[in-house]
């Protein structure tokens, strides 16, 4: 008698068990948002979502944890309007554990799959009933919406042909291999279990080893239509752990139906269905700087807020969750200059813009920057600031001289956008026009008085001394007069130059200079060369009645003495080498006057 209590309590208790096992899952437990699959290519990110309060009228903003990404949401579309594709990945458990009349009713909601895909998605029936605990599941077909109406017939034939088998069910070797092998990284892939949840995988497969993670760690969600179990002993472990780990929402992202009914296999069926393309959005979101720039698996920790009714709800991929961001889009734009505008009288306007990335590397270092004034002189204008408008991508340029009126060009170099690719800036040079600016034929004057002030002096002396010698002339004989020679002797003295021009060709000259003479480029001067790298008013020599003395005029390539470059006015001693230009003069004092000498 105690016997027979032991074994009706014990049966009890394993229909208890195996009943609440079996318990339904209600639309209403659902989360209200769940982040079910996400591809990354940079700069955009594409994301279904679903859940209970999952709608197309809530807000969305999406992150990356601890990454200063900012991203803007471009659309938020159901994704049975997307045109976007899904790819079925199907694992039947054909062993003779699954009820039979279930098993056929699943056969009939497969065929009927078959039927209806759409030419855009793919579907792979596999069946995961083996000879041993080491074996692997079977491929029934691999099948895609645009194969003809011969290849959709065979594939239906294969699954109306499909048996329970007395045979070992190797579901968890199989989800692993899978998960760690699929790819996802161009279309919505969805696993789809129709099993009743016992494994007899051998080795490493089991859950603790292999399955559990793979689901954890997978960017695939699971879904599942778990079908009843009509074994004598049920393995009541395994049936737990499928439902507790491998179909748990947090970690397959998935949803699963338990089915006590042929019609719960119909309404399974349909209801996942409806998941997936009826209650899923697409959401769709791109990086606001434009930037490709990939992260690695580590950083991409993905988090999406959904904003609706005044409520905020967060749901994020978990801890161990995979999600890629690193197939980044091919960034071909490159930087370009679009306007050049005068914003005052020393600075510009400089409208700087990339198609793709609003970030610019380099685009606030002055040196990146040459502007040249069109004149006779070609005047490169001195940056001395750079002020930056980011919103609207104005770089403000200011300068220490005035613009003078007319036309100039803008040089850039060492600019860049801030993508994988680092592109740089398209165009070299761009003329823009300063219409109120300074005239420059009056500012060159003003340089030149400036410059030349010494000159001026030296010719109202001049002009002073012959003044006085005709004074001096005009007096009665009783006055003292100056001999000339006495006046030559003060104000002039005869130099000889040994010149070497760019050709190598050695000229000797004497001069008799009276006060001063003047070497460039320009035919104005007392002695000149066709030479670019002379300033139209090189140096100048000036004689005094002790000694002779030389000064650069504000050149641009500079005159050197002896080989050092000279700054102010220095005197000349016998000897000397003066190096201007391409050209080199050895300087000499004559004691005795005498007239102009051409060796």
């Amino acid at each position: 008698m105690g016997k027979r209590i032991r074994k009706i309590t014990y049966a009890f208790l394993i229909v208890a068990l195996f009943t609440a096992l079996n318990t339904k899952v209600s639309y209403a437990e659902r989360k209200q948002l769940n982040i079910e699959q996400a591809v990354g290519n940079p700069p955009e990110i594409t994301a279904y979502v679903n859940g209970e309060k999952v709608s197309k009228d809530a807000e969305y903003t999406a992150s990356f944890k601890g990454k200063d990404i900012e991203f803007e949401t471009k659309s938020v579309t159901k994704f049975a309007k997307a045109d976007k594709p899904v790819r079925y990945v199907i694992f039947l458990d054909n062993s003779k554990s699954v009820d039979e009349k279930q098993f056929n009713e699943v056969k009939k909601s497969l065929v009927n799959l078959r039927k209806k895909i759409r030419k855009i998605d793919k579907m792979e029936l596999y069946t995961v009933g083996a000879d041993s605990k080491h074996g692997n599941k079977v491929e029934v077909f691999k099948a895609d919406g645009k194969s003809d109406k011969k290849s959709r017939d065979k594939d239906i034939k294969k699954i109306n042909k499909l048996k329970r088998n007395k045979n070992y069910t190797v579901l968890y070797r199989s989800i692993t291999k899978k998960l760690t092998t699929v790819d996802n990284s161009s279309e919505r892939t969805v696993m789809f279990l129709i099993t009743d949840g016992e494994d007899d995988s051998a080795g490493k497969d089991k859950e603790d080893y292999n399955v559990n993670p793979a689901v954890k760690k997978s960017k695939v969600p699971v879904y599942a239509v778990l079908l009843k179990n009509v074994s004598s002993k049920p393995n009541l472990s395994k049936i737990k752990n499928t439902k507790k780990n491998i179909l748990n929402e947090n970690y397959s992202r998935g949803y699963y139906k338990d089915c006590s009914s042929t019609k719960d296999v119909k309404k399974g069926f349909k209801e996942i269905n409806r998941i997936l393309f009826d209650e899923t959005y697409v959401l769709k979101f791109r990086a606001v700087d434009g930037s490709n720039k990939t992260l690695s698996l580590s950083e991409s920790k993905l988090n999406i807020v959904m904003k609706s009714g005044g409520k905020t709800k967060e749901a994020a991929l978990d801890k161990e969750g995979q999600f890629e961001y690193t197939n980044s889009q091919k960034d071909t734009d490159r930087p370009k200059v679009k306007s050049i505008e005068q914003s005052g009288d020393n600075s510009i306007k400089v409208n700087i813009e990339d198609g793709t990335t609003k970030n610019l590397t380099g685009a606030q270092d002055k040196s990146n920057y040459l502007v040249r004034f069109k004149g006779k002189d070609a005047k490169v204008w001195e940056i001395s600031n750079i002020t930056v408008n980011e919103q609207e991508h104005i770089y403000t340029l200011f300068f220490k001289d005035k613009f003078y009126t007319g036309s100039y060009t803008l040089e850039c170099k060492n600019i860049k956008d801030d993508s994988m690719e680092k592109n740089t800036i398209k165009t070299n040079k761009v003329k823009f026009e300063v219409k109120d600016g300074l005239n420059p034929t009056t500012e060159g004057i003003k340089q030149a008085v400036r410059t030349y002030w010494w000159i001026l002096v030296v010719l109202i002396v001049i002009v002073i001394g012959v003044i006085t010698i005709i004074v001096i002339k005009k007096k009665p004989a009783n006055v003292v007069e100056v001999p000339a020679d006495d006046l030559m002797k003060a104000d002039s003295k005869l130099i000889r130059l040994i010149i070497t021009d760019r050709a190598g060709k050695i000229r000797e000259v004497e001069w008799n200079v009276e006060g001063s003479i003047f070497v460039g480029r320009s035919n104005i001067c007392n002695i000149y060369f066709d030479d670019d790298r002379l300033s139209r008013q090189h140096f100048a020599i000036e004689v005094t009645k002790m000694a002779c003395y030389i000064e650069d005029l504000e050149t641009t390539n500079s005159t050197f003495v002896n080989g050092v470059k000279i700054t102010g006015k220095r005197m000349l001693l016998d000897g000397d080498v003066i190096t201007a230009g391409r050209e080199k003069f050895e300087f000499h004092s004559v004691e005795n006057g005498g007239d102009e000498q051409v060796g």
